[in-house]
């Protein structure tokens, strides 16, 4: 009986670490569908591809995002994309019928990573966004870089 007893515990402890260890990689790896569509867009980034940018956008997402802001932002980001990045899964939400997942990009050239947000309505793309990198230190707005006498207080 004390076997018994013995094999049944470490039958639910096995299970619970076994639970404990699947659902964080089941996490890490969440909206393994988004991965796919995120991999897709940046890849239309990287390669200044519009059409399948746009491919699976819902119209309203077509007529914000136009070829001229495309483009605009394919050459910026895609020297940094072709040097090759990594996706990593950070969550998803749910506000007023769409779905959010965040997803952080670190790229292999060492940079600073970027927060990618991609929202789905109905399995169509209806927005896709991440900020634009900060400002250089010692950068002030309307200058074209630090200004000469250093960052503020260095004086």
């Amino acid at each position: 009986m004390f076997t018994v007893m013995l094999l049944k515990r470490a039958g639910i402890l096995a299970t619970l670490i076994l639970l404990a260890w699947t659902l964080p990689l089941s996490a890490a790896t969440g909206g393994p569908s988004t991965q796919g569509t995120v991999n897709t867009l940046l890849t239309a980034i990287a390669t200044n591809n519009y059409d399948i940018f746009v491919a699976n956008a819902t119209p309203s997402f077509k007529t914000i995002i136009t070829k001229e802001a495309f483009r605009q932002a394919s050459t910026g980001l895609s020297p940094r994309l072709k040097k090759g990045y990594e996706l990593q899964y950070l969550g998803s939400f749910k506000h007023d019928g769409i779905e959010t997942f965040l997803w952080k990009i670190v790229y292999k050239d060492g940079g600073d990573d970027m927060l990618a947000e991609l929202e789905l309505q109905s399995d169509k793309v209806a927005f896709f966004w991440f900020p634009p990198p900060p400002p250089p230190p010692g950068f002030t707005p309307g200058s074209a870089g630090p200004s000469p006498a250093g960052p503020p207080g260095s004086q």
